[in-house]
């Protein structure tokens, strides 16, 4: 009864030396790969915010107000008011939605 004792806990001392090894060396093999993955990357450019003129194409900064390769105006006016209830509307509209009145050329 005694050998099979010794045996178990040969066994025992066998498995746990063995599996803590290879836990062991899984963990290292990780921690490496983790580690050395970033060291082989480029560095990241900053992204350069630009707009493009609807017209000529021309990349600008966003602080401009007009191409400066073509003058174009880069923000344009995007919605009207009616003249009669200051209610903002879009530029494609022909009638004020709150009072009905009649959006002339020169209030767009």
């Amino acid at each position: 009864m005694n050998y099979k004792i010794s045996v178990v806990e040969e066994l025992a001392k066998f498995v746990f030396s063995k599996a803590f090894s290879a836990g062991l060396g899984f963990s290292i093999g990780l921690s490496t790969a983790l580690l050395t993955s970033n060291a082989f990357k480029l560095p990241e450019k900053p992204v350069k915010q630009v707009i493009i003129c609807p017209k000529c194409g021309g990349k600008n900064s966003p602080s401009n107000r007009f191409c400066w390769h073509c003058g174009r105006a880069l923000y344009l006016k995007q919605s009207t008011c009616c003249p009669k209830c200051s209610l903002s509307m879009p530029l494609s509209v022909k009638f004020c939605w709150r009072c009905g009145s009649p959006l002339s050329e020169k209030s767009k």
